[in-house]
Formats: C-alpha cells, sequence, structure tokens
C-alpha cells in the first residue's frame, strides 16, 4: 500500500498523499533502502545531516514521530517504522511484515 514516488519526492498510501515534509521522506527513503536493517539514531542522522559532530536525537526522533503518526492515520493496520528497543529503527514493508 506505500508508494514511494523518489522523483517528485512524494508518499503515497493507497494512492493518497502523506503530505511528508523533505526531512520525512529523506527518512523514509533511507530506512526503506534496508528493509529489515536496524538504524540508530546516529546513523540516520548523519547519514541525513551529514554531520560528523555532536548528534541532535531529538531532531530524528521528531521528524520520526511526526511521520509515523502521518503514515498511521493513511493506514493504521501496520506499523510500517519499527522501533527496536536499546538500538534504534528499522522499515517493515508490508510482505515481511505479512510473512512474505
Amino acid at each position: 500500500p506505500l508508494s514511494l514516488d523518489f522523483q517528485r519526492q512524494r508518499a503515497t498510501i493507497h494512492g493518497a498523499d502523506l503530505t511528508l515534509t523533505q526531512s520525512e521522506f529523506a527518512l523514509l527513503t533511507l530506512l526503506s533502502s534496508r528493509p529489515r536493517d536496524i538504524w540508530t539514531v546516529e546513523e540516520l542522522f548523519r547519514a541525513l545531516w551529514g554531520s560528523n559532530g555532536a548528534v541532535d536525537a531529538q531532531i530524528v526522533q521528531g521528524h520520526l514521530s511526526r511521520m509515523r503518526r502521518k503514515i498511521e492515520r493513511a493506514f493504521p493496520r501496520h506499523e510500517f517504522i519499527e522501533t527496536v528497543w536499546g538500538k534504534g529503527y528499522r522499515f517493515v514493508p508490508t510482505e515481511i511484515a505479512d510473512g512474505r
């Protein structure tokens, strides 16, 4: 149900726009590029904001939280972004969650 249009930087669920910010779309793109892989907050921050200095976990968590709410409103039956406690976050496509 989730579709990403990389050229237009647009995400849809069943054809309905998610209206993600540029940072939210970038996070979703990054997480979905390696399904099942766990990304730490530090890895996400550095991949998107390119800093070698201090990592601001609140920036990553804030964008993730807003993005998740938008996705959950559009498709409440599945959690696409999973929290792996003590480790980070990972993207779980529906076919992986359904065991396919």
